[in-house]
């Protein structure tokens, strides 16, 4: 058991004392003296010294002396408060002080506030405040030793901070071995449930879960009935010929979105060109077959190189030409890659319209529901229909009680079918976003690929331009050679046969190409609106039948969904069931635990009890830590000198327990001629009305010291 006592006790400029000493000489003692004397000054001063805060436990107090103002008397005043202790009989001087700081600036004159400064002492060696707190813990911590050095000190403690003091001494033990000590394994399914939790955090968590169940469970029915409801009405529709309809659309406006782009790409004037081409090679090779014709039918003794100069020539020029053509045909393609690029860029805007479109039809039809269902709900409050207020048997209007609980039912029907319809619109919307991106992915697809052609072709007709330049350089080398050679004496030759006929039908087809390639140009813009104005209604007509195919994953969803509100109903029966077993395991348990919580503390007591449990308006239980004296709370009208045994006892059994006694400040008790005997140091601060001077009577001693 540790014990300390107080031998001296001084401060100076201390609140409202100037100097004062105390000599207790570890003694009893009492401290006396009129009102608003000093005398639990002595009180504050002692805590002060401890822990830097006054016997209420406030660190901000008055702790200088006052002038008649309420201002500070001196500002150069050291405050300081200083004490001879015994530890277990070792000595043990403690002194603290608290003055103000005043600088004044390099140069300057005036003095200006800077703060306060503490200085800590320990047997008169200065030390640091962490050592002069660690030493005074060392010696008793402080909310233990509060409770320990005044009667009322316990009581005014948290009721928390009183519980845990008062638990620790019966050693109450944990809710899992309390339940072992309960017969016949009453609660070993409650300890099983329990896992890490303790009693009170496994009563919030399923009462928690309750709430959630019963309000669920609440919302079943209008759920189940209102999905029932949608399975019946999207059952109408005849959903494969709807597929085969929307399939036959997609097949059509693709053809005409094909034929619209080679309108777009001009292919069929591609295709004019080509031909008008081959028309003008074959004129070419016509007329070499010619020449070569003539040239064999010369005779001269010298060779005549003028054929075969000229068949150079045409085979560079045929060279030539055909590299020109696939010069130009590349030339061509490259708009057209553009042009297909921007239509696809424009379909896929297109699709994701319609997406987005169809998506806020399907919610239109939502939201016209959601408006329909707040009507309703509304109309409950002013003007419910009959058929909710009366008995569909009798049409007599329903009583107050049974039409509160039809009204309140169907408020929460109608709150499940607001939930439903949140939930279908978040659902949809999933869809939308998720048909869109796919769409979206789709075109970016194709685009790519087109981009990637058109790079490809694009090197390849650098290639070509290259090679078309070699080719002209050829020919422009052999016509030079060719002009530049002189034939022999030319003869009498003929042409082919066939040459002058097939001429002018090739210049006759080729003229009429011309004409056909000049005809599609003018013609091709209005073509193009046609298809176009064609497309669109298609497309339109494929939207309203997307629209209506979309109502099917509906009908599968909401099939799904009645089963699982028909299993969730299940579930949340047996679940309910289980709670409410645990719940009253808990409520069984809470009692046995309040009969031996009281018993354990209580029986320790004879002047005072606790009330460790206060019983709720619903049938429960809250902690709590009521300190009764005679049935009465403390400090709540019960007799001064009851109170003061009260707190006495408590102090003693809390000192037994922890194994500290310290000095114990009675303040008040002029009217108690006698105190309960309590093992250490006793201080009484009395108030005497004969004699105001401040004095202390020692016992054992007829002394008194002014």
């Amino acid at each position: 058991m540790k014990e300390i006592r107080i031998i001296t006790l001084r401060y100076q400029n201390f609140m409202g004392a100037q100097s004062q000493e105390w000599r207790f000489d570890g003694r009893d003692a009492r401290i006396l003296g009129g009102n608003g004397t000093g005398k639990t000054t002595a009180y504050h001063a002692f805590t002060w010294l401890l822990f830097g805060k006054d016997s209420h436990g406030n660190a901000d107090f008055d702790l200088k002396p006052r002038d008649a103002s309420g201002g500070i008397a001196d500002h150069g005043a050291v405050t300081s408060a200083e004490a001879e202790l015994t530890v277990d009989g070792a000595p043990l001087t403690l002194r603290r002080t608290w003055y103000e700081r005043w600088t004044t600036r390099r140069g300057g004159v005036e003095r200006k506030f800077d703060g306060h400064t503490s200085e800590f002492y320990l047997d008169g060696v200065p030390v640091q405040k962490k050592a002069y707190d660690d030493a005074v813990r060392g010696i008793a911590e402080e909310t233990l030793f509060h409770a320990l050095t005044s009667v009322t000190s316990f009581a005014e403690l948290d009721w928390r901070a009183r519980r845990e003091l008062l638990l620790a001494i019966i050693a109450l033990p944990d809710d899992k071995t309390l339940m072992e000590t309960a017969p016949e394994g009453r609660f070993q399914p409650l300890r099983e449930a329990l896992g890490r939790l303790d009693v009170d955090g496994l009563r919030k968590k399923l009462l928690a879960r309750r709430g959630q169940l019963n309000g669920a469970q609440s919302t079943l029915p209008a759920r189940m009935d209102e999905q029932a409801r949608s399975v019946e009405a999207l059952r109408q529709e005849d959903y494969p010929a709807l597929r085969a309809e929307r399939d036959r659309l997609q097949q059509e406006e693709d053809s005409l979105r094909a034929a619209l782009a080679q309108l777009e790409n001009g292919a069929a004037a591609a295709a004019k060109r080509t031909e008008l081409a081959a028309k003008e090679t074959e004129k070419r090779e016509l007329e070499v077959r010619n020449r070569e014709h003539r040239a064999s039918q010369r005779q001269s003794g010298e060779q005549d190189r003028s054929a075969e100069l000229r068949a150079a020539v045409d085979r560079a020029a045929r060279e030539a030409g055909a590299l020109t053509q696939q010069v130009q045909r590349l030339e061509d393609a490259l708009p057209e890659y553009d042009q297909r690029i921007q239509a696809l860029r424009a379909r896929r805007e297109e699709d994701a319209a319609g997406i987005v479109a169809r998506a806020e039809r399907d919610l239109d039809v939502l939201r016209t529901r959601w408006a329909e269902t707040d009507r309703e709900l509304k109309a409950l409050d002013a003007a419910p229909d009959e058929a909710l207020t009366h008995c569909p048997t009798c049409g007599q209007l329903l009583p107050p009680e049974q039409l509160a609980s039809a009204l309140e039912q169907r408020r929460a029907a109608l709150s499940a079918v607001f939930q439903n319809l949140v939930t279908e619109a978040r659902d949809r919307k999933a869809r939308m976003e998720a048909d869109k991106a796919a769409a979206l992915e789709l075109a970016e697809v194709q685009i790519e690929r087109q981009e990637r052609l058109r790079e490809e072709d694009e090197a390849r007709l650098s290639r070509l331009r290259s090679s078309k330049r070699e080719a002209l350089d050829r020919l422009a080398e052999a016509q030079r050679e060719a002009e530049a050679y002189v034939p022999p004496e030319a003869v009498a030759v003929e042409d082919l046969p066939e040459y002058g006929g097939r001429m002018a039908e090739l210049s006759a087809e080729a003229e009429s190409l011309r004409e056909e390639l000049s005809a599609l140009d003018r013609d091709a813009a209005a073509v193009r609106s046609s298809v176009s104005e064609r497309l669109a209604a298609l497309r339109e007509r494929r939207a309203e039948t997307e629209r209506r195919l979309a109502l099917e994953s509906q009908l599968e969803y909401a099939r799904h969904r009645c089963e699982e509100l028909r299993e969730e109903a299940r579930r949340t029966a047996a679940e309910l069931e289980a709670l409410d077993k645990t719940l009253s395991d808990i409520d069984a348990f809470t009692r046995y635990k309040v009969s031996f919580v009281d018993e354990a503390v209580n029986s320790r007591f004879s002047a005072v009890s606790f009330r460790m449990f206060e019983a709720q308006i619903n049938g429960g239980l809250r902690d709590c830590c009521d300190v009764l004296v005679g049935g009465v709370r403390f400090g709540k009208g019960a007799n001064t000198g009851a109170e003061i045994a009260a707190g006495l006892e408590i102090i003693s059994v809390l000192s037994e327990h922890y194994g500290l006694r310290v000095p114990v400040f009675v303040d008040g008790c002029e009217s108690v001629e006698r105190l309960p005997p309590i093992a250490g140091q006793v201080i009484r601060l009395e108030v005497d009305k004969r004699n105001r001077t401040l004095r202390l009577e020692k016992r054992e001693a007829d002394e008194i010291e002014n």
